[in-house]
């Protein structure tokens, strides 16, 4: 067996190499995936109440919405290139984080509704 993989690795060093760089990459993302299902399956991160350090992106997830709804909710572009807190958007808007809460909460119910 090591005999084989010492053959492998003098007459195909690229190829070996580029494999373990596809295991190491698989793997990364296999358990970035899991760290990730175990957060948002975790009920004390689904439907938080809202605060200044969350994205857009953290609140669509917390409350099972599209970000595409958060967007409309917060009135912000998808353009936006770097992710911005709500207290950035309550900064730059005339909303504050209890309007944002009530609005997320219609979205949730409205988006609930079409769901059935």
């Amino acid at each position: 067996m090591l005999t084989a993989l010492r053959d492998l690795w003098h007459k195909h060093r690229f190829l070996c190499i580029a494999f373990i760089a596809a295991l190491v990459v698989t793997a990364f993302f296999a358990l970035r995936l899991v760290v990730f299902s175990l957060y948002w399956a975790d009920p004390a991160h689904q439907d938080q109440p809202l605060e200044e350090w969350m994205t857009p992106r953290y609140v669509a997830l917390s409350y099972d919405l599209p970000v595409g709804v958060v967007r409309e909710v917060l009135e912000i572009e998808a353009v936006d290139a770097e992710p911005r807190t709500l207290e950035d958007i309550v900064a730059t808007s005339e909303l504050t984080v209890a309007e944002i809460q009530q609005r997320i909460n219609e979205a949730v119910r409205s988006h609930e509704g079409r769901g059935q």
